[in-house]
């Protein structure tokens, strides 16, 4: 008992750190040779709570007047484009937060280096206890180079956003238009913008954006494999071609009217693992290893299955979440984008067999460092994240290519082994044979974005196999409510080198990710941040 009480009092202080009382201020500068970088959350102005990662605004929420969150903006950030498009990682040289009750102020300065590009910026952002949050660029080039686009970016997530109708306001600002973000997947432009709002009137969230340069042009990120509607705005600046010396400032402004306050996530999310998820089933899966080089993108695959004369074909494309940013956040926001891709599929051919390679999160692009996380067991919960989508959206097959070697003694590598052998087993929700394996649905209390995800199936009549994914920078407590009977055992799967040490004599079991403890008919589980913990459940009652 001492044990796990010990791991849950850490839990509490890491979610709460930062919480305290007003007018903290939290500054970051390099150490050893190492960029400023600065997490801050929670973050209020007035009802709306978010995240601060490095110069970004992240999960705008704000309450839906009925005990839950609504996610109404999914982030805001600055980028810098290359001449071929990719978004170089930014560094940068000092960042200050200042956190009050019902506000906040950041300050921050950045620049980016990358082949060509030579470009530098300050960022200021302040949050109003009244809800308006105003976010201003000032930038300037150092050198001579190229860009298609540079500028302030809004990001709205399909789960809010998909199907809903938002009010535009056109480039000679007298004509107000209505566009319908599309459902699935597609190439949709509707055009460019200099403002873009939306009302309560669909019992949805509620806000107004606007830029003082230029203007907004919006885009469906699905076909690129995220999971957003991205509004981006370009600096005044004569693109392409950019000469040393042009400056450009740029501001954007986002309102709330008429919105509640967010609903505070419970210290611990309470599971309830429930009946087989209609229709789910594990794809194949395989694995790859070297470059990870592009097989065929998803519109161009979505385009030849709409026009398919026949059934039984097989379609092809990659899966990357990390085209345009790749932090942590971002890979695992983005792993519902392969689902619905899988679905629009389903949806134009029905009968075809659709294999989905690779799935990585490695980008060609040159980054600051090579990208080492797939050996980490951040690695693990990303692929089970991927597996949890594909088999709830009807993918055939999948190829992860995570690894330029071999995936041997590997969290994600050991991950993909246990359900590779569930692959191919096919929903039987009502059979009485005692090897039937299917998929359960799972509910939980938590009131918006869950920070956690489970992947469960049941072995047999007697075991389950559960996936515990933390999709978070903080550590979250879970407890499964009455998933054991009154006689069971827990033993939890290895994966890499997890180390799980010898239950105590409470039954603690606790590992580099996590520990897990029975509790009567519970199961209760301590996850670190962006990682996994998996375990399995036998009943011993005869």
């Amino acid at each position: 008992m001492k044990v796990f009480a010990v791991l849950v009092v850490c839990v509490v202080v890491a979610a709460l750190a930062g919480c305290g009382s007003s007018d903290k201020t939290f500054t970051a500068v390099p150490v050893g040779g190492k960029p400023a970088s600065l997490t801050v959350e929670p973050l209020r102005a007035g009802p709306v709570t978010m995240k601060f990662a490095d110069g970004e605004l992240r999960y705008l929420q704000t309450g839906d007047g009925a005990g839950g969150n609504i996610e109404t903006v999914r982030r805001v950030y600055f980028a810098v484009r290359d001449q071929r498009f990719d978004t170089p990682t930014p560094v940068f040289d000092k960042i200050t937060v200042v956190r009050r009750s019902d506000s906040f102020t950041a300050e921050y300065a950045a620049r980016v280096t990358h082949n060509n590009v030579e470009f530098a910026w300050t960022g200021q952002i302040e949050g109003k206890s009244d809800g308006t949050i105003v976010y201003t660029i000032d930038g300037n080039a150092v050198r001579d180079f190229a860009s298609p686009r540079i500028g302030l970016n809004v990001l709205l997530g399909t789960p809010t956003y998909g199907g809903r109708t938002l009010e535009f306001t056109r480039l000679n600002k007298d004509e107000s238009v209505s566009e319908t973000f599309p459902k699935t997947p597609t190439s949709w432009d509707p055009g460019r913008f200099l403002t873009f709002n939306s009302d309560r009137s669909d019992g949805q969230a509620a806000f107004a954006a606007t830029m003082d340069s230029r203007e907004f042009g919006i885009e469906d990120q699905r076909q690129y494999g995220d999971s957003s509607f991205k509004a981006y705005g370009y600096l005044d600046l004569p693109f392409p071609n950019i000469a040393a010396g042009a400056k450009a400032s740029q501001t954007l402004t986002l309102t709330f009217p008429d919105v509640k306050p967010v609903v505070r996530q419970p210290e611990t999310t309470r599971i309830t693992l429930g009946e087989p998820k209609d229709g789910a089933a594990i794809p194949v899966i395989r694995t790859a290893n070297g470059p990870a080089g592009r097989t065929g993108d998803f519109n161009a695959a979505f385009n030849r299955a709409k026009r398919a004369m026949t059934s039984g074909q097989e379609f092809v494309w990659s899966f990357n979440p990390a085209l345009h940013l790749n932090d942590a956040d971002m890979l695992f926001e983005n792993a519902s984008a392969v689902a619905e891709q899988v679905a629009a599929m389903r949806r134009a051919t029905d009968q075809a067999k659709l294999h989905i390679t690779p799935i990585t999160f490695q980008w060609p692009h040159s980054r600051p460092a090579p990208d080492g996380r797939a050996k980490e067991v951040l690695g693990a919960a990303w692929c089970v994240e991927i597996i949890r989508h594909l088999a709830l959206s009807g993918a055939d097959e999948a190829t992860f290519h995570l690894m330029e070697q071999s995936w041997e003694n590997s969290p994600a590598g050991d991950a993909l082994k246990v359900w590779a052998g569930f692959s191919g087993d096919a929903l039987k929700a009502h059979s009485t044979f005692a090897d039937v394996r299917y998929i359960l649905d799972y509910t939980t209390d938590s009131p918006g974005r869950c920070p956690v995800s489970v992947l469960a199936v049941n072995n047999n009549m007697k075991v389950r196999t559960i996936f515990l994914v933390n999709r978070t920078a903080q550590p979250q407590r879970v407890t499964f409510v009455q998933a054991v009977a009154k006689q069971a055992a827990v033993s939890p799967i290895q994966l890499g080198r997890d180390g799980w040490t010898s239950a105590t004599k409470q039954g603690v079991r606790q590992s580099r990710t996590g520990a897990i403890r029975p509790n009567g008919r519970n199961v209760e589980v301590l996850v670190t941040p962006y990682a996994v913990v998996a375990f399995t459940l036998t009943n011993m009652e005869q």
